[in-house]
């Protein structure tokens, strides 16, 4: 038997949510592979709790209190899941429509290479099903082929499998980060200890970007909000801790000092960048 641990954390996005575990459970999958999914509720207003326990019934639910974000829920499902010796645990983001043969899919990409490497499906766009929004990354760029899988350095959390051998080896995500940047951190980590990370040919779901810019991005929202966004919501910190952890001391402050002039000057910024 083949266990594969599916992790989740999810805020106010009920149908998204109920959405992405419909397509987690129409999955195709092999006799002998059984998955079990740990969901935490971080702090969901909205009735998201409920209707899954209503409609997934086997799904765990985790309690959060709405001040986990995406990196310490994800931790949180993880450290609920760790309790079990899976094969696998899965990341996987609520607003991402699996293909029905996804899960398959990545197992069968693990097996090729003995289950000692990450494997990274690359979702599309819902409008354009030949354009990535997000998989694996090299130099800040996408890398993907639809015919063969490729190496990468570092991925989106969206959806990604990882192997037991890579878990006993690099361990979950750092409890530090917040929201953002635990997924690119997890991934460097891995790179730099030697371990492979592989984005496995072909697109396995939907995910679109974003419609609009993360708050201290934003041009059209006022300074003091992008000046909090940036700085109370520990942005500033978790990128700051990413550069400098993963790649140096230059880097991580070059980082800083172009964020700050995004803040302070977006729209000269995306000029300039052409952005």
């Amino acid at each position: 038997m083949i266990r594969l641990a599916i992790l989740m954390t999810v805020h106010n996005r009920k149908q998204q949510t109920l959405s992405c575990l419909q397509s987690v459970y129409g999955q195709k999958l092999a006799p002998e592979i059984a998955i079990s999914t740990f969901l935490t509720n971080d702090g969901c207003t909205d009735g998201t709790e409920q209707a899954v326990a209503q409609q997934f019934p086997q799904v765990t639910i985790i309690e959060g209190d709405g001040t986990l974000f995406w990196n310490r829920g994800m931790l949180r499902a993880w450290e609920a899941a760790e309790r079990t010796d899976f094969d696998y645990y899965l990341w996987l983001n609520d607003d991402v429509l699996l293909h029905t043969d996804s899960l398959a899919r990545l197992v069968e990409c693990s097996a090729r290479y003995d289950d000692k490497a990450i494997v990274v499906g690359t979702c599309c766009a819902s409008k354009d099903s030949k354009r990535a929004t997000y998989g694996g990354q090299t130099r800040g760029k996408f890398v993907f082929s639809e015919s063969a899988d490729v190496p990468c350095e570092t991925m989106n959390g969206n959806l990604v499998l990882i192997p037991r051998h890579t878990y006993r080896r690099i361990g979950k995500l750092d409890p530090h980060y917040h929201h953002a940047c635990g997924d690119f951190d997890y991934g460097w980590r891995t790179t730099r200890s030697g371990e492979k990370i592989v984005v496995a040919k072909g697109f396995f779901g939907i995910c679109d970007t974003h419609e609009r810019a993360e708050t201290w991005a934003d041009a059209s929202q006022p300074l003091h909000k992008r000046w909090h966004a940036f700085f109370a919501n520990h942005r500033a910190s978790d990128t700051f801790r990413l550069f400098r952890r993963n790649k140096s001391l230059a880097t991580a402050c070059f980082k800083f000092a172009t964020s700050l002039a995004h803040i302070l000057t977006p729209k000269l910024y995306n000029r300039l960048t052409n952005k």
